[in-house]
């Protein structure tokens, strides 16, 4: 039996609501997650306190960040009421914020395939979702890297760059397929929010609501098998204060777009992770990707094999 989930999430800049509405037939399955996701950047103090209010006033939910004092630090608001999800960022080379609509990273089924998205305002801006399916390893900063459960793949969700951020309203529609067995239970899925850090040429994804460590802490959402609507709740949030992203990685080397794993080397274990995805196209911004063409094969392995720190690419 062929089992198709999918996912249609919903997106404006500034405030932001949650719901989760999942309709569901005998041999397939669709959610409609609506999380209007938004970020509102601040570079005075005084002015961060005036947002506080009218966030709290307003019973406002959005994410309110500083640039203040050479770090980024980002206070979460939901219906007006702070929740414990609170981060901060630094870097001596000067912080590189991606999309103010943060990019979301999706733990799937190792099985899951056919991984796609696609986002429409309804104005006219529309197209496909960047998706980076299948990871293994995404980093979160200089010495830390988020990796999925057991029988467990990663995916990143991103809008292409020159799509347009502020007082947009997106629809988008997050889908994949996986075979399975009849009588198969209810799909189980993890889902969190990240910022999108460039630093000397490499991505990182540090998560911000929630900003756990490991997605062992993050609470499943289950996608059951119904013939009728079913509705769901997302599960509430990790609890987690004052978590502190570093970039720093001149300190130690130049950052290495080979370096796949986040280990601050170029061996066979990251060329590895490019042979297990070989012969697929990419999106635009794949870190597998690494002559940009658009397609992952042995031509980005030969040129990470180029590129390891010591002899025969031993780890």
């Amino acid at each position: 039996m062929r089992l198709y989930q999918c996912w249609e999430l919903y997106m404006r800049n500034r405030l932001r609501g949650l719901a989760l509405v999942c309709l569901v037939s005998i041999t397939s399955v669709g959610c409609f997650l609506q999380v209007t996701i938004g970020r509102e950047i601040i570079e005075d103090v005084s002015d961060f306190v005036d947002a506080v209010f009218t966030a709290i006033d307003t019973h406002a939910t959005l994410g309110l960040c500083t640039t203040i004092g050479g770090t980024v630090s980002c206070q979460y608001f939901v219906n007006g009421v702070p929740i414990t999800s609170t981060a901060s960022m630094a870097s001596e080379l000067g912080l590189i914020l991606g999309a103010i609509a943060d990019p979301m990273i999706v733990e799937l089924p190792a099985a899951a395939i056919n991984i796609a998205g696609t986002y429409d305002d309804g104005a006219g801006h529309t197209g496909p979702l960047s998706v980076y399916p299948a990871l293994s390893y995404v980093p979160v900063d200089d010495t830390h890297t988020l990796t999925p459960g057991p029988g467990r793949q990663l995916a990143i969700f991103d809008l292409p760059a020159g799509a347009p951020i502020a007082g947009v309203t997106y629809h988008f529609g997050l889908t994949f397929q996986q075979f399975v067995p009849d009588g198969t239970g209810p799909t189980q899925v993890k889902a969190l929010m990240s910022a999108k850090v460039t630093q000397s040429g490499k991505t990182f994804y540090p998560p911000m609501l929630p900003c756990v460590s490991d997605f062992s802490a993050l609470p499943s959402i289950t996608i059951p098998r119904s013939a009728v609507l079913e509705p769901l709740t997302l599960p509430a949030g990790v609890p987690c204060v004052n978590k502190f992203y570093g970039y720093f990685r001149n300190e130690v080397g130049p950052s290495m777009a080979c370096d796949l794993d986040n280990d601050h080397d170029i061996d066979r274990n990251d060329v590895a992770l490019i042979m297990a995805v070989r012969n697929r196209a990419a999106s635009p911004g794949d870190p597998r990707d690494i002559n940009a063409d658009r397609f992952i094969n042995a031509n980005d392995a030969r040129a990470c094999t180029l590129q390891c720190t010591k002899a025969q690419c031993n780890p």
